[in-house]
């Protein structure tokens, strides 16, 4: 600015300018400082002083190179020489609603306005979707009224609680601990299944085939019946045991009650005496499992009532029934033990017996000579450490 006035001085001076003034009735003298703007804002901020100069005819004085306050604009001066630097806003939006924005140092700042935030259950529109707290935005919160301690073990877990008129509501779909039952499942979630429930011993009947074919399978199953009765001394498991055909019986096939329930000391010292029979060739072991379902007991077992009863069938002859009118059918068994909730496993060589265990809910396997594999399938079914 400097530079310019001295350049207007240095032809105002050579041009020998003098301006009568005829409009302005006063004679100026060109070079002479000149500001037509407000007094108060000469030297304030960007407004200068300018000089005199002729106008082209060269008889009206004109005030050349003044800067005179303008419109305030965001460039770090102050334009409108009120001793305000950018002292200028402007209007602005986002998402959620309008604000200013101020000029600071040249530059505009921050719009003033709101801007969307993560959604939070507060009964507002956090994110400006306007939805206030949208179910599909607001996290939900993990939620448990049991025991800390038992939140980790067995059937318990958290729940959650949803956003419900700007407050998380009540802890939905958590699972407490509940009393113990006999279910195989941990429900007071102290870390021990079925714990602290009496156990309930369950009445086996071993219905043994002692045909002259299962000498060598006889040896087998006596061994490792002893086997597992070794390592379950204190079972509380009874055993009773019944022969097909009887032992002594020589005249016919009649099943025989040779041991009702006992303790698993008494059933193997009766299991060690059983020999077969060479004499009687026929095996109705279809009737002896009809027999222990009748009402009227025909092999007299001393059942308790309510027992818990298991059935283990070893033969190696297929199925066969001659003693009742009705020659029963393995699956016209099937369904009477399925309806009477007793499950039958079978040691057979014959798939006749197949549908048996599978339809009451027992198993079967193949009969060998080997103890071991006898003693591994004796472990699977007799779980004498569960409840009942």
């Amino acid at each position: 600015m400097k530079n310019i006035l001295k350049l207007l001085l240095v032809i105002a001076l050579f041009a020998g300018c003098d301006c009568s003034g005829s409009k302005t009735k006063q004679y100026i003298k060109c070079g002479q400082p000149c500001y037509p703007g407000p007094a108060e804002t000469l030297d304030v901020g960007v407004c200068r002083a300018g000089i005199y100069i002729c106008d082209q005819d060269g008889s009206e004085p004109v005030c050349a190179g003044a800067i005179l306050p303008s419109d305030e604009v965001c460039d770090n001066k102050d334009n409108d020489c009120d001793g305000k630097t950018d002292d200028v806003k402007k209007n602005c939006t986002s998402a959620c609603e309008s604000g200013t924005q101020t000029c600071i140092s040249g530059e505009w700042g921050e719009c003033s306005a709101r801007k969307p935030a993560d959604e939070e259950c507060n009964g507002k529109d956090d994110d400006c979707d306007g939805i206030i707290d949208n179910q599909d935005k607001v996290p939900v919160q993990l939620c448990y009224d049991g025991p800390q301690n038992t939140l980790a073990f067995g059937q318990c877990h958290p729940g959650i609680k949803r956003c419900e008129n700007g407050k998380y509501g009540t802890c939905i779909n958590q699972e407490l601990p509940s009393p113990e039952a006999c279910n195989g499942v941990d429900d007071d979630c102290d870390g021990i299944i079925d714990n602290g429930l009496q156990m309930k011993p369950v009445y086996n009947i071993i219905i043994l085939d002692i045909s002259g074919s299962m000498d060598t399978y006889l040896q087998a199953i006596r061994g490792a019946f002893q086997k597992w009765a070794s390592a379950n001394t204190n079972t509380q498991e009874k055993f009773a045991l019944v022969l097909v055909p009887g032992q002594n019986d020589v005249m016919n096939a009649t099943p025989v009650l040779f041991l009702d329930f006992a303790q698993i000391n008494v059933f193997m010292s009766q299991l060690m005496m059983v020999q077969v029979n060479y004499r009687v060739p026929e095996e109705p072991i279809l009737d002896v499992l009809r027999m222990i379902i009748e009402t009227n007991n025909p092999l007299k077992l001393t059942m308790p009532q309510d027992a818990d009863l298991r059935v283990l069938v070893f033969s190696d002859e297929a199925p066969q029934s001659y003693f009742f009118t009705n020659r029963y059918k393995p699956n016209e068994i099937a369904d009477d033990y399925r309806l009477s909730k007793i499950p039958v496993y079978v040691f057979t060589l014959d798939i006749g017996w197949n549908v048996i265990p599978a339809v009451t809910g027992g198993a079967g396997f193949m009969l060998t000579n080997s103890e071991i594999d006898i003693l591994n399938h004796l472990d699977l079914i007799l779980k004498d450490n569960e409840c009942r």
